[in-house]
């Protein structure tokens, strides 16, 4: 089966795609959007229907759809991309599966192998080390240890303040469909064999930045240090503050790391 992925394009100049994690949306890029539109054909795709799939895929299948769009809409072409949290993953899976597409590598606190056994906070291991259909995650939700996920999974994935209340609130069908969205993303990390990629990461040709947070309530700082190692990042940034999703908390510096980055591995 096919999946059309929608896109948004800003600007002219070499192609820089930006992608989302998982939960997450294209406005999460919206700032660094603006800040780099002015030097780079910046592409950010829809990965919203292909990560919440009704015919469930693999995360191999996602890095191969990622892959087909890429190119379907730039023939020929080697891209540079960038990818933050399931995003970052996304990126780091197509550099390794795909590598006569992807230049150069940009990982914005991405997923790591084994991303459930690094998670900080037990309450996100907990709902992701067991396989639970959806009515059972709906069930847990009204326990003491759902309400305390809801309210991490809001501060972790989106880090608006507003949304921690209404989602604590969330009844019916909305709260169905978080239930949903939970077990689907627990299905496609307990359904991967991380050994594989581990293996393959030690492989990676393409040239990459890695930036993570060390106040990240997803990973530690080691998780994230140990990653950049196997994953031969040649260049690594690590910044004090900032929370999982980067380039809501940190536009301009995103911006300007992505825009360094890409100029001196051009250059050298």
């Amino acid at each position: 089966m096919s999946h059309k992925i929608p896109f948004r394009e800003h600007g002219q100049g070499p192609i820089l795609i930006l992608l989302h994690g998982y939960g997450g949306s294209v406005m999460q890029w919206d700032g660094v959007v603006e800040r780099l539109r002015d030097s780079y054909r910046v592409v950010v795709p829809n990965l919203s229907h292909l990560y919440m799939s009704q015919n469930r895929l693999l995360f191999p299948m996602i890095i191969e759809h990622v892959g087909n769009f890429i190119e379907a809409n730039f023939p020929g072409e080697r891209v540079s991309v960038a990818g933050m949290s399931f995003g970052g993953m996304v990126a780091w899976g197509l550099a390794l599966q795909r590598p006569a597409l992807v230049d150069r590598l940009v990982l914005l606190n991405p997923l790591v192998p084994h991303p459930v056994n690094h998670f900080r906070r037990p309450e996100l291991r907990y709902f992701f080390v067991l396989p639970m259909s959806v009515k059972s995650v709906l069930r847990t939700f009204e326990t003491p240890i759902g309400e305390a996920f809801l309210k991490t999974a809001v501060e972790i994935f989106r880090p608006d303040r507003e949304m921690a209340g209404p989602l604590a609130r969330l009844k019916g069908r909305k709260l169905a469909f978080v239930a949903d969205l939970v077990a689907h993303f627990a299905w496609i990390l307990r359904s991967e064999d991380w050994k594989f990629w581990e293996k393959r990461l030690e492989q990676n040709q393409a040239s990459t930045l890695m930036i993570w947070s060390q106040d990240d309530p997803l990973f530690t700082e080691d998780s994230y240090r140990d990653f950049a190692m196997l994953s031969r990042a040649g260049q690594a940034l690590t910044w004090a503050a900032g929370g999982h999703i980067l380039s809501r908390s940190k536009p301009d510096e995103v911006a300007i790391a992505i825009s360094e980055f890409l100029r001196l591995s051009k250059a050298a």
